[in-house]
């Protein structure tokens, strides 16, 4: 079972110590670091539901966890207009090169 939500918590980082804030940050460094070095197989489905949404499904595998990228068409009519384009099928960047969540997956 994932997260619910996710918080961003901005902490002096690379701090020696036992105290709940250095070891949350050494933790969530690790925990990072193997995220990294996870490697990644995709395949891609058209895939319609009963709700008349078309969503382009893009199902990224990791060692332990799977995630689907769905992008609903008002989603990327609204990433067209402001700009953004997809890079590669199911994968929208900015053009600093940091890829564009869909809200389905944001909010987990």
């Amino acid at each position: 079972r994932g997260p619910e939500r996710i918080a961003i918590v901005h902490l002096r980082g690379h701090q020696k110590g036992l105290n709940p804030l250095v070891r949350g940050n050494n933790l969530a460094d690790q925990e990072a670091k193997q995220a990294a070095l996870r490697t990644h197989s995709k395949e891609t489905i058209k895939k319609t539901r009963g709700d008349g949404i078309d969503y382009d499904i893009d199902t990224v595998k990791t060692d332990t966890h799977c995630y689907v990228l769905s992008f609903t068409v008002q989603e990327k009519e609204k990433l067209l207009q402001m700009g953004i384009e997809e890079k590669e099928k199911g994968h929208w960047k900015l053009p600093d090169g940091r890829e564009i969540l869909p809200k389905s997956l944001a909010l987990r």
